[in-house]
């Protein structure tokens, strides 16, 4: 310590003893507040951006010492920024202030789980006095219980969390670990086949799998999951998202933009995690992490051009920065750009050979390109080293499929929706592989979850209501086709859907002409009568009403646009074929 910044030190002690708040030249800063000082913190250590979001923090405590709400979101801004033993002094005082906020004494239980123990569970106990019906509050005080080796008082907590939300993960896995620690290996591997359910992202179950069967003797298959855990995260993720709002109204510096950017890439916001990265970029528009976190954030969010520009800005600063590299190879490949896709991935994994999902993607482009032996070598050799990779075993089905090899293709997509069950993209894909297989059921029931969890899909929509057709459910399919069609009705593929349901349904009661001949009037209108395949549907609406000389009049006019926009011999061939029923005055019908 210099001698100027000890005697500041020194004179800041002084006039924290006596209650003084200071802020000096240096960015020195205390507090004396209830008798209980804050401890001096340095904001020069901090980054600029941190130190920036404290300050006005304290600002705001300095106009109105009385008000919780100031004292906590100090406390959350030193919390997350590692400033643990000043943050828990604000929590404390935010408590003080308004006994009645589960926050305070909740996020101060958290603050203080890794240098303070008994206090973690005071803090938690107060909160479940305000709030006791908050899952992630429950858990996290059964971790803890855990830790400390108090068994039967953690597996009451984790039962209570269960029976608040059976959805999560980290509740169940702590029944299991209870279980284990009791040597009830049984009720334990219950309990994880249910965690299993849920989709987990981490190692954790595979983890406490391994245990039970080292019990039974089996080391080689312990060994096997251990080593396929050591792949994934370590810790599954608590979903929590009153912790989540407060920490991301917070959080700022790097460490907190790459959180924010994830997230919000992974719940399919990556423009909004763009905005993340441009503002970071404003101060620091040559910093190489930035930018490639900007190419990353605007690859994701289709925007491959802008995500090239920035892989490039970051290489150019750091030339052996692989993972850029591996990211434009990607953007490359997404504009069509094959040489210059191929070229940047081999110089990421020249870089860094152990970069697994860039050898799978060069398989994936080397396969796109027809040198399918080297492509598929890469895609296997990646599927092995990484078995619990979705993305992995995604490009190799998307590879296999591609080579007509329908059977292998389906199974690693089934495998990828194992891994990751809330991915979407493998989920689809994994249905239409179903559906082609002849899997009607099965697929109907992935389609299920992927509309589910996103109503507007409308691919996904139309996939659902034709594989419902396809197992006979036709009632169901027109229902969900109608459904989709009045959730977004300004969707042509929607309308041109359900109209052509109404019109060929082989179903007597469930068809429409009328309905179905207004919605396709409606969409050709609309279109100026230049689709092909809405002349086509309107025709079989026509047909369905009896108006065989409309329904001919508009069939021909499809195949005059067929030909002019040189479409396939396959669609010419059908609408040909339905064009010879209506000239004998025979109504189109067809399976969904």
């Amino acid at each position: 310590m210099t001698g100027r910044r000890r005697a500041t030190f020194l004179i800041s002690l002084l006039l924290v003893a006596a209650g003084i708040f200071l802020v000096d030249g240096e960015g020195w800063r205390a507090f004396k507040f209830g008798g209980h000082p804050i401890p001096l913190i340095d904001l020069e250590e901090l980054h600029h951006d941190v130190a920036t979001r404290i300050t006005f923090r304290q600002q705001q405590v300095d106009l109105d010492p009385s008000s919780a709400e100031a004292w906590g979101r100090l406390a959350i801004a030193l919390d997350i920024h590692d400033l643990k033993e000043p943050a828990l002094i604000c929590y404390r005082k935010a408590e003080t202030l308004d006994g009645s906020e589960l926050r305070w004494p909740y996020f101060a239980g958290i603050c203080a789980e890794i240098g303070d123990r008994q206090q973690a569970l005071l803090s938690y106990q107060r909160a479940l006095e305000i709030s006791p019906s908050y899952a992630p509050l429950v858990v996290r005080r059964g971790m803890i219980l855990l830790a400390g080796g108090e068994i039967e008082t953690a597996r009451v907590a984790f039962a209570g969390a269960v029976e608040i939300d059976d959805t999560l993960i980290q509740a169940h896995l702590g029944l299991a670990r209870c279980a284990l620690a009791t040597g009830d290996d049984a009720a334990a591997a219950g309990h994880l086949d249910r965690c299993q359910s849920l989709g987990p992202t981490s190692g954790e179950i595979a983890s406490a799998q391994a245990v039970i069967l080292r019990r039974k003797g089996d080391e080689e298959g312990a060994a096997a999951l251990l080593e396929s855990a050591a792949s994934r995260r370590a810790k599954e993720p608590l979903p929590d998202p009153l912790r989540d709002t407060a920490i991301f109204s917070e959080g700022v510096g790097p460490q907190w933009w790459r959180e924010r950017s994830r997230r919000l890439v992974a719940a399919g916001r990556a423009k909004e995690a763009m905005s993340v990265w441009i503002r970071a970029l404003r101060d620091s528009p040559d910093d190489p992490e930035l930018n490639y976190q900007m190419g990353f954030a605007s690859e994701a969010a289709g925007e491959a051009g802008y995500a090239i520009v920035h892989y490039q800005k970051a290489i150019g600063v750091d030339p052996q920065m692989a993972k850029a590299f591996a990211g434009l190879g990607t953007a490359y490949s997404r504009q069509g750009e094959g040489d210059k896709a191929e070229a940047a991935l081999r110089k990421a994994l020249s870089l860094s050979p152990d970069l697994h999902l860039t050898r799978g993607n060069l398989g994936s482009l080397l396969v796109s390109t027809g040198r399918e032996e080297e492509g598929m070598q890469y895609l296997e050799e990646v599927v092995k080293e990484v078995p619990d990779s979705s993305d992995a075993h995604f490009n190799l089905a998307m590879a296999l499929k591609l080579l007509g090899d329908l059977k292998r293709a389906t199974v690693h997509f089934g495998q990828a929706v194992a891994v990751s069950p809330s991915k979407m993209r493998g989920r689809f894909e994994y249905g239409i592989a179903l559906a082609e297989g002849f899997r009607f059921e099965e697929a109907v029931a992935q389609f299920q979850v992927v509309v589910g969890d996103n109503p507007k899909r409308v691919a996904a929509q139309i996939n659902l209501m034709r594989a419902l057709g396809r197992c006979g459910r036709l009632e169901e399919a027109r229902d969900t086709i109608r459904g989709a069609a009045e959730e977004q009705p300004g969707n042509p593929r929607l309308a041109g859907e359900l109209s052509w349901f109404l019109s060929t349904c082989l179903q007597e009661d469930l068809r429409n002409g009328v309905e179905a001949e207004d919605i396709a009037a409606k969409l050709c209108k609309a279109g100026g009568d230049a689709s092909p395949r809405y002349l086509d549907v309107w025709a079989a609406a026509l047909a369905e009403i009896g108006d065989f000389d409309g329904a001919i009049e508009r069939a021909e006019q499809a195949l005059l646009l067929v030909e002019d926009s040189d479409g396939t011999s396959s669609a010419r061939t059908e609408i040909e074929l339905r064009l010879a029923g209506y000239r004998l005055g025979e109504p189109h019908r067809q399976e969904p």
